[in-house]
């Protein structure tokens, strides 16, 4: 192999490294095939020799061959590039913009399946409560016949048929307060009074003031709020028989109260409709994911065995559960 040919394969490889910007160990094996078909060739060329014109490392050897070779230790050089500072900065505004949109959008979603599942499961808890005191101590929601007492905690299924004492027979690990106002809130080391913001009440008379209403704390941090009303009127509807709206003269409006799927953490304020309107008959409320719309209270009838949402917007977020 003469002279030119071990520099076109030299020029060869430095061209394909420029092109590749890749990595190669130092003198990769085909320049030392070169070396030993130059040496093959041209004795003179052998590694180690005392020729003058030759130095005795193969670096030297292709330097002193091809010009046009690199004198560094390395056949291939890796080529250095880096992004701007002006591009990296376009790219940190970019991920802030994205950032921006989608995670208050991802929070609200977060926490509106929280919501719905506490409503749920609390409701599902209400209602097997009521079955479980049919079972065991012959009578549900529509068997109530007294209003729960100043002491309502300590009432028992055996002996009083209330709605305080159907809760304290079948609940477990829940905490009753005879008045909402009982209950203390704790905020930056400062003890606030419970207190929500609601429409529903205005149209119930039993529930005007909230923070006299009796008022059971479950083990998850749930609020029951409870009418003191309940057991004057009969909890019970007839088959086919449809609940009404807040504040209908007929249907239930003795037998409420509503559930705080967030307990004594705000907002403290009742669910309300996006689109339509907060009606059971017109069936046109849509409740989004927001944090105006989608709160923490939530309206409640009790009759015979079952629980149900008291306003369409209740009910919409109960059924958009899964």
């Amino acid at each position: 192999m003469n002279r030119d040919k071990i520099c076109n394969i030299i020029k060869f490889f430095t061209f394909r490294n420029d092109m590749m910007l890749n990595y190669s160990a130092p003198i990769g094996e085909v320049a030392r095939s070169a070396v030993g078909e130059l040496s093959f060739c041209h004795p003179e060329f052998i590694l180690g020799s005392k020729n003058r014109f030759f130095a005795s490392t193969q670096n030297d050897v292709l330097r002193k061959s091809c010009p046009l070779s690199r004198p560094s230790g390395t056949l291939f050089r890796r080529a250095r590039v880096a992004f701007t500072l002006a591009e990296v900065l376009i790219i940190l505004g970019i991920i802030g913009v994205v950032a921006a949109i989608t995670i208050p959008s991802l929070a609200n979603n977060i926490r509106a399946h929280q919501f719905r599942q506490k409503l749920k499961k609390t409701i599902s808890t209400l209602s097997n409560a009521a079955r479980m005191s049919e079972a065991q101590y012959g009578f549900d929601f529509a068997g109530i016949n007294a209003k729960c007492g100043t002491d309502g905690g300590s009432e028992k299924p055996e002996s009083v048929q209330t709605i305080c004492s159907l809760l304290n027979g079948t609940l477990t690990g829940a905490t009753y307060y005879d008045k909402a106002s009982d209950i203390q809130m704790n905020k930056r080391g400062e003890v606030y009074t419970y207190t929500v913001s609601t429409e529903f009440t205005a149209h119930v008379t039993s529930m005007e003031n909230l923070n006299d209403v009796k008022v059971y704390l479950l083990q998850d941090g749930t609020i029951i709020a409870l009418s003191r009303s309940i057991g004057i009127s009969n909890c019970s509807l007839t088959p086919g028989e449809i609940l009404a709206d807040p504040g209908s003269p007929v249907i239930l409006n003795g037998c409420i109260g509503f559930i705080d799927v967030n307990g004594v953490n705000l907002p403290n304020k009742e669910v309300s409709c996006s689109t339509g309107e907060n009606s059971l008959k017109k069936n046109t409320c849509i409740v989004k994911n927001d944090t105006e719309h989608m709160t923490d209270i939530y309206p409640i009838r009790f009759h015979d065995g079952v629980v149900e949402p008291a306003t369409a917007a209740a009910r919409y977020v109960l059924k958009t559960a899964k």
